[in-house]
């Protein structure tokens, strides 16, 4: 099979909106890229607001945190100080992770699109000469 590769999804894609569109390859690349960037959004949006929730309990997790360097010896007050710093994170509706899930998801479609580009400019000869040279 010609794509074979994991990120033949992505080739599909550019070459449906290409052929569909008869756009030229630079504004196939460029709507792809506004297209995905679109799709994408409420997910980088839903990162924004949980990184803002997770730093409106930074200052009482630090607290926790040093007292933990201080009264972490105990098998019992490392319990409690873990219930204690869990539940600053409940009270503001943080999740440490929860900022990491848009970079998470981004990198594997980003990275497939850069993919779907290189194997492109060997697949299709014109791919190579049809930049924006026009346009930038």
């Amino acid at each position: 099979e010609l794509y074979s590769e994991w990120f033949a999804p992505a080739i599909h894609a550019l070459e449906f909106v290409h052929v569909t569109t008869g756009m030229p390859w630079w504004l196939t690349i460029a709507s792809c890229t506004v297209v995905v960037r679109a799709l994408l959004l409420p997910l980088n949006l839903y990162g924004i607001r949980a990184a803002t929730r997770l730093q409106a309990a930074s200052p009482e997790l630090q607290v926790i945190q040093h007292r933990f360097k201080l009264e972490g010896k105990d098998p019992d007050r490392v319990r409690e100080l873990r219930d204690e710093y869990t539940g600053v994170l409940k009270k503001h509706g943080a999740d440490p992770w929860s900022p990491m899930i848009g970079p998470i998801v981004q990198l594997p479609v980003f990275l497939s699109m850069f993919m779907a580009l290189r194997k492109l400019s060997e697949l299709h000869p014109e791919f190579q000469t049809g930049g924006g040279g026009g346009v930038f």
